[in-house]
């Protein structure tokens, strides 16, 4: 089933209630805003692959586009 991105998902996590917004990369996969300093060139997190992360030019920015 194809999803519209990006999507926010909600979940409860130690009795608090968490939110992030879900975005597609150019390769289909999904990731975060996860930046680990200030001007982190790869500042979006895989969520299917701890170790990938993603430049801003390759997330999808046109949720209407292919």
């Amino acid at each position: 089933m194809s999803r519209k991105h990006p999507f926010v998902h909600t979940w409860d996590e130690d009795g608090i209630q968490r939110q992030a917004q879900i975005h597609q990369t150019d390769s289909g996969s999904e990731a975060v805003w996860d930046a680990r300093y200030p001007g982190d060139p790869e500042p979006w997190q895989d969520l299917s692959y701890e170790t990938v992360r993603h430049r801003d030019d390759e997330i999808d920015r046109d949720p209407e586009g292919d």
